[in-house]
């Protein structure tokens, strides 16, 4: 079995504001593992993947993969700088040097459809263009894995992790709590065309979430095979 590459341990999970909203939190993931995340506003999910991500604290015993993209819908206050300005900066930060921080904003914002907008005031864009920085930011390190995250009136109501390995992004980690399975996997494919172009997307999932995906437009494969120590165990179906 695939040792986990995300691993979060927390006596007490806090979000932003200093309240607890999760004890005892224990949170193992390994490459191609399907973790959801589910409860009703206020019960810390988006508390968690941020921890997850690694902007908010959790125990020492936590671990996260070398490069990780968080990806909220909306931030609560953007700056007052130039969207171009902003994504050089924070590659920067990021530890890339000074022509490949040119080089990765400027094709970013080329492929996400920001270029016209990369002289403009970051607090000063559209809804859309605002949430399509917050993608650009996610991947001006060019993460492996990437959290897309979709709120509603300021709540989290789902979100997936998109990971990429060998030419080929996964779908995985699919999560909802107050949003319809069809606008959500519409929603993951089209955010994850916009981050990985070109690139084919798989999954696997069965039932609702299979339904879901295969009105997303997703082809059924087969059924899925998982062998561990000599052990075959099939799920249902793949898409």
């Amino acid at each position: 079995m695939n040792e986990p590459v995300l691993v979060v341990r927390a006596r007490r999970l806090r979000a932003a504001r200093g309240v607890v909203v999760a004890r005892d939190v224990t949170l193992d993931a390994a490459p191609g593992d399907v973790v959801a995340v589910e409860g009703p506003n206020g019960s810390g999910k988006s508390t968690l993947l941020a921890a997850a991500a690694g902007l908010l604290p959790a125990d020492n015993a936590s671990v996260r993969p070398g490069s990780v993209g968080y990806s909220p819908e909306r931030a609560g206050v953007l700056p007052r700088i130039p969207l171009q300005r902003w994504l050089l900066g924070l590659a920067r930060t990021a530890g890339l040097g000074r022509d490949e921080s040119a080089r990765r904003a400027g094709d970013l914002l080329a492929r996400l459809g920001l270029a016209h907008a990369s002289a403009m005031s970051l607090h000063a864009l559209s809804r859309g263009n605002a949430q399509r920085a917050l993608v650009a930011q996610a991947l001006l390190a060019d993460p492996d894995c990437a959290i897309l995250a979709c709120h509603r009136d300021g709540a989290l109501v789902g979100g997936v992790i998109a990971y990429t390995s060998d030419g080929v992004t996964g779908i995985s980690n699919v999560f909802k709590s107050g949003i319809a399975d069809d606008p959500l996997w519409a929603g993951a494919v089209r955010a994850i065309a916009r981050v990985r172009p070109g690139l084919p997307i798989v999954g696997y999932e069965r039932g609702e979430d299979l339904a879901a995906a295969r009105q997303a437009g997703f082809t059924v494969l087969g059924p899925l095979r998982i062998w561990a120590r000599g052990s075959a165990v099939a799920a249902k179906s793949t898409a």
